[in-house]
């Protein structure tokens, strides 16, 4: 996956792709932390499309137990997940997008893209992009490295969730961040 980029922000990456982003959506939430992984599967499933980009679009991109979930549609049809969350495992089941023969191997590769960047996820703070695991705090299914679990960055007048929220929003890198 594609990490050497200067995408730093939502908006640069929505300036960057537009095609992307301007259909109909449900929402995006980016991460800090996850930024560079959004960033290099957009620039990958880029690459992938060639001339057929203004086929594709994001539908939604957000936080689900502790991981990213990137829902996309192609050719005007889109994908159905199901996710089975337990204690010990995170379940993810996908239908297959109905079309043509020759839209099927690029469907393939998007999804390849997909997948790639859920399961790095999983793996990265969604603060830093250092490596960590889901975890669960008070009920909240976070993907925290150590440096950034609630109790450690906690600030005067805030609850530590207030704090990490804060210190998730992606910030370009001359703004002052941590």
């Amino acid at each position: 996956m594609s990490k050497n980029h200067d995408i730093h922000t939502g908006e640069m990456l929505q300036e960057r792709f537009p095609y992307m982003f301007n259909q109909e959506n449900i929402g995006f939430s980016f991460y800090r932390g996850w930024m560079p992984i959004i960033a290099g599967a957009c620039i990958d499933i880029d690459q992938v499309l060639g001339e057929r980009r203004q086929r594709f679009y994001w539908t939604q991109i957000k936080e689900k137990f502790g991981t990213l979930r990137l829902h996309f549609a192609f050719d005007d049809h889109s994908e159905v997940r199901i996710d089975i969350y337990s204690a010990e495992d995170l379940r993810s089941f996908r239908t297959p997008l109905a079309s043509g023969i020759n839209a099927l191997e690029l469907r393939k590769a998007i999804s390849a893209i997909v997948c790639a960047a859920e399961g790095e996820s999983g793996r990265s703070c969604m603060v830093c992009g250092a490596p960590s695991r889901r975890q669960s705090y008070g009920g909240n299914i976070m993907n925290l490295c150590p440096d950034h679990q609630p109790h450690k960055v906690k600030r005067p007048g805030e609850g530590g969730w207030e704090t990490i929220r804060k210190l998730m929003e992606p910030r370009r890198p001359s703004e002052n961040g941590l």
